[in-house]
């Protein structure tokens, strides 16, 4: 008589595929420059449409000149983005100032703007108009015929996580599986079988 035993296992396989499905696309969609004092002229056209960054050059004739520029920002993407910082360029001109503003919030040329609430949030399918002023500084000189000065703009988005800050990860945490109707075999079965 034989005796034999056999062994059994079970492994249990849990698969599991996550989608991201969510878009980012933000930028510069338009740029318009309009004279609000003087003889203000643009020097070449703006450029930065369809990036993150935009470039004016004026030309300013007498002191106290002003030129304008609204730059629109829209967020055609499917995630609300929040404004971090706002990076302007020095002027490259002494009697020249540059000032940007977005909702009340308002730097100079050469200093950062930096946002620390969400109060820059551009939501998902929304535009935000940025203005950014060029003005002639009210002061004598000697020799009067117009000025020039560029300006470089950058702005600085993150994914908003919808609390007022941009500091959760992009992509959250997993939920976990639930485990009340999944039957777990540990171990091995013996079986003993007798060949006669």
């Amino acid at each position: 008589m034989v005796v034999g035993y056999a062994a059994f296992s079970t492994v249990l396989k849990i698969n599991g595929t996550s989608n991201i499905t969510s878009n980012w696309d933000i930028k510069i969609t338009k740029i318009t420059s309009n004279v609000l004092k003087g003889n203000a002229t643009n020097a070449s056209d703006p450029t930065g449409v369809n990036t993150l960054t935009a470039s004016f050059e004026t030309n300013l004739v007498s002191p106290g000149d002003s030129m304008e520029y609204v730059i629109t920002v829209t967020n055609s993407g499917s995630l609300d983005e929040t404004l971090e910082k706002i990076t302007m360029s020095q002027p490259d001109n002494e009697y020249v100032t540059f000032a940007a503003s977005i909702n009340g919030e308002t730097t100079t040329a050469g200093e950062n703007m930096t946002f620390t609430e969400a109060t820059q949030t551009i939501t998902a399918g929304e535009s935000k108009d940025i203005t950014v002023v060029g003005t002639f500084k009210d002061v004598t000189i000697s020799k009067m015929e117009p000025i020039s000065s560029k300006l470089t703009l950058t702005l600085d988005y993150a994914q908003s996580d919808g609390s007022g800050g941009t500091d959760t990860p992009i992509i959250p945490e997993p939920e976990p599986i639930p485990t009340d109707d999944i039957v777990y075999r540990w171990g091995t079965e013996n079986v003993a079988f007798e060949i006669l």
